[in-house]
């Protein structure tokens, strides 16, 4: 089916859904996420820390302090800012039926900060669940790139504010949460095998579990071309089967 036919059934099934964008630096998620958006009508966009103004100021403070805060530290900061984002502008969205693209979520905050400061997935959980509530996430899509080659693509940014000048032990350490988060989710979902409008061809460059609490993870081989990863996550939103 044509990329403009598979839009279509995005826009006709995707109203009141939320759909966040994950990955390590140089992943492509903000451009896949902004492109998607172009793409789409009566959409929500957003990104993680920010998007409100207390967030904004979050943000700046994050990637601009002088001072060496402890992974803990931003953790908790990355929270209160995702709290108001939350309930300011993500929640009123969807019941505004609007589409929400999200640049990252709370699994960013797993990998950065709650990983490196030796929290558990479980521990890490208990906090997700006192923020969210009973607002669910309905996809989240990682876009999976080896960590050295998001390094590379992000190499020309990386110095510009300290979350991406930490260097290559930093990047190997979150690419390791990122899957221990990824892993324990698989670990408690079913694979999703009947993707109707994905091309045989590229049904290995893509997995898809979904939670019991309906919430479906799109793990995408993110270092094809930018073009195949553009129709390869087109073809399996189209694919999925929304509550």
């Amino acid at each position: 089916m044509v990329l403009k036919s598979l839009i279509e059934i995005i826009q006709d099934n995707y109203q009141g859904k939320y759909i966040v964008l994950e990955g390590l630096d140089g992943s492509g998620k903000t451009s896949l996420k902004d492109w998607l958006e172009e793409q789409l009508t009566n959409t929500f966009s957003v990104r993680e820390p920010g998007s409100t103004e207390f967030g904004e100021e979050i943000r700046y403070l994050l990637l601009n302090s002088k001072h060496k805060l402890q992974a803990l530290t931003e953790l908790f900061l990355f929270m209160a800012s995702r709290t108001e984002l939350l309930n300011q502008k993500v929640i009123p969205a969807l019941k505004d039926n609007k589409i929400v693209l999200s640049d990252r979520s709370y699994i960013s905050s797993f990998a950065y900060q709650a990983y490196p400061a030796n929290i558990s997935v479980d521990y890490f959980e208990q906090t997700v669940k006192q923020i969210y509530c009973q607002q669910k996430i309905d996809v989240i899509l990682y876009a999976k790139v080896d960590y050295r080659v998001g390094l590379a693509r992000s190499g020309a940014v990386r110095a510009h504010d300290n979350m991406e000048a930490k260097g290559d032990q930093f990047y190997q350490r979150t690419e390791a949460g990122y899957n221990l988060y990824l892993e324990n989710f698989k670990a408690q979902a079913q694979a999703i095998t009947n993707l109707a409008y994905v091309e045989a061809s590229k049904a290995n460059e893509v997995e898809v579990y979904q939670n019991a609490q309906g919430t479906y993870l799109v793990i995408l081989n993110a270092q094809l071309s930018e073009q195949e990863v553009r129709e390869l996550f087109v073809q399996t939103l189209a694919s999925l089967q929304l509550n």
